[in-house]
Parts: structure tokens; C-alpha cells; sequence
């Protein structure tokens, strides 16, 4: 059958076809970035991103996380540096300064966690 086709046919039915996987990826990467900025946006749920853009909530799920690790993969370096010693020497004084926290060099914000003494470890 495709030797009944001539080749110049053959081409062009070729680059329609790579045509339209280029338009679907398009559409996919779109897809992908627009469920993505939504998501962080409204901070809504996967059902809502199932819905809105007719994918699967595992899909949706997924889509979020592929993102996530792309932005962090490209921006990690520069958010949180590496801790060099010098670089702790010059934190924790800071901490000490501010915080009333010697010897620390990092807090997370926002968690109370609450600490038990435990029996004989002082007054």
C-alpha cells in the first residue's frame, strides 16, 4: 500500500503527522503550566483541576509535581545557597542577636513544636 504512494506524498503525510504531535505537545505543555499556576493561585483541589481541565486527579497530581521539581531543579542554588562554615559563622550570631537563639543557624517559621523535658536531664 505505501508503495502506491509517491514519495513526495509520503513527505508531506510525514510532516502533517509531526505537525500535529508538535500542536498536541503544545497543548499538553500549556495544559501543564496553566492546571500548574491555577493550582498555586486559587490553592484549590486536584478534583477542581480534574474538572476544570478534563484530565485524571492522578494526572493533575502528577502535573503539580513534575513542575515543582522542574522549578526547584532550576532555581534551588540560588533560593537556598550552600552552607559553607563561614557561612554558619556569619547566621548564628544573628540568631543570638535577634532571637535570643545561640548556636543556631536556621528556624522554620510558622511550626510550634513542643518539647518534653526528659526525666534527668536537668532542673
Amino acid at each position: 500500500m505505501a508503495e502506491s504512494i509517491p514519495p513526495e506524498e509520503r513527505l508531506v503525510i510525514a510532516l502533517r503527522e509531526r505537525e500535529r504531535e508538535r500542536e498536541r505537545e503544545e497543548r499538553h505543555t500549556h495544559t501543564l503550566c496553566v492546571s500548574f499556576f491555577r493550582y498555586l493561585a486559587s490553592g484549590c483541589m486536584f478534583a477542581d483541576l480534574h474538572y476544570a481541565f478534563r484530565i485524571g486527579k492522578s494526572t493533575a497530581r502528577q502535573i503539580v509535581k513534575e513542575v515543582c521539581q522542574a522549578i526547584w531543579k532550576c532555581i534551588a542554588a540560588l533560593a537556598i545557597p550552600e552552607l559553607t562554615k563561614e557561612r554558619r559563622l556569619q547566621i548564628a550570631p544573628s540568631f543570638e542577636q535577634f532571637a535570643n537563639f545561640p548556636h543556631c543557624i536556621v528556624a522554620v517559621d510558622g511550626k510550634h513544636i513542643r518539647m518534653i523535658q526528659l526525666s534527668n536531664s536537668g532542673p
